[in-house]
């Protein structure tokens, strides 16, 4: 006869044995993503920690946020003058494209790749290829806006939508395949982007000083998130 000493260990063993499998009932499988947009260039955002014991100091971040902004100003000025953009072949008219049929990335997602988080931009592509990053109210894409230097109407300046390039496209992107790419007005778009770019690259030097402002005011709100982003470096004495 089982004591209830014995009954206890028993119950216990099997929660642990459920514990244990339950990951493994829920498992996900995934297709095979295409090749990866760069080579990272810095670690992704890790974890957030226990809210910080000490305040984070508004200068530190200022600089911190500064070179970060450099960098991904950098890292823009170098997608545009690959001059690889992606092909709406999904929609007509205007239509914000993540990844394009060929595997070419738009300007925000090349930009949050080269800063070292290409995994988080093909999983993107995955759940939702026609994401418009002003609507992300929460996750690792608005963790990365929100320490990446840009405010979020920079980002989605950034972000521009792209007109079809194909003779023909369907209403819903999700109702048929990409259509083939017209040559002709896969140049025009080009010729349309590179001035466009242009035009943003210029916004982006004007405004700086009262988007780096805006930036940081954001940030301070959300400490374990500067922390997290930029280390114990930001925080105050």
């Amino acid at each position: 006869m089982q004591t209830p000493s014995s009954l206890v260990a028993a119950a216990v063993a099997l929660a642990a044995a459920a514990t244990i499998a339950a990951p493994v009932a829920h498992a996900r499988t995934f297709a095979a993503p295409p090749p990866p947009v760069a080579p990272p260039a810095a670690a992704p955002i890790a974890t957030r920690p226990a809210p910080v014991a000490r305040p984070v100091d508004r200068a530190k971040l200022a600089a911190a946020l500064t070179a970060q902004r450099q960098a991904n100003l950098g890292r823009f000025r170098a997608y545009v003058a690959g001059g690889v953009y992606p092909s709406n072949t999904f929609a007509a008219g205007l239509r914000n494209v993540w990844r394009d049929d060929a595997g070419h990335f738009c300007a925000a997602a090349s930009i949050i790749a080269a800063s070292g988080q290409g995994d988080l931009v093909l999983a993107q592509a995955d759940r939702d290829n026609f994401v418009r990053l002003r609507d992300v109210t929460a996750g690792p894409l608005r963790d990365w806006i929100l320490t990446s230097g840009f405010t979020v109407d920079e980002v989605d300046q950034i972000q521009r939508p792209f007109m079809p390039v194909s003779a023909e496209v369907p209403e819903d992107p999700f109702a048929a395949p990409p259509r083939p790419v017209d040559p002709a007005l896969r140049a025009a778009e080009d010729r349309r982007l590179r001035k466009l770019y242009k035009k943003i690259d210029r916004a982006l030097v004007r405004h700086e000083a009262a988007s780096l402002r805006a930036a940081v005011e954001r940030l301070m709100a959300e400490p374990n998130l500067a922390v997290a982003a930029f280390g114990p470096g930001v925080l105050g004495g």
